[in-house]
């Protein structure tokens, strides 16, 4: 706790400098341009996907990603299962909902 103030303490003197924070910062914000997705774009993407699902083994899938959940609560290698998962057709999507569930989200 010690350490810490001290450290704090020199950064406001300026005893210490830190490149960005109390030496050679910039006095504006940089402008970070925003991406927009049109609502269209979106719209035919959830479309394709939709589309891409129904042609799908959906069998093979399920099993896919039931050994992949099972492979991420043992703690055993997922590299064989997330292969396997995405040459049955499964969507990035639905691999990582698996992973997030049982790992969450950091």
């Amino acid at each position: 706790e010690r350490a810490a103030y001290e450290y704090q303490v020199s950064l406001e003197k300026q005893e210490r400098g830190v490149v960005g924070v109390n030496c050679y910062t910039e006095n504006k914000e940089a402008a970070v341009p925003v991406l927009r997705i049109d609502e269209t774009i979106e719209r035919e993407q959830c479309a394709r996907i939709a589309e891409y699902r129904k042609k799908r083994d959906s069998k093979r899938i399920e099993e896919s990603l039931k050994a992949l959940t099972r492979s991420a609560q043992s703690g055993t290698n997922l590299m064989p299962h997330l292969i396997t998962a995405a040459k049955a057709d499964a969507t990035l999507g639905e691999m990582s909902d698996i992973l997030r569930t049982e790992f969450g989200e950091y």
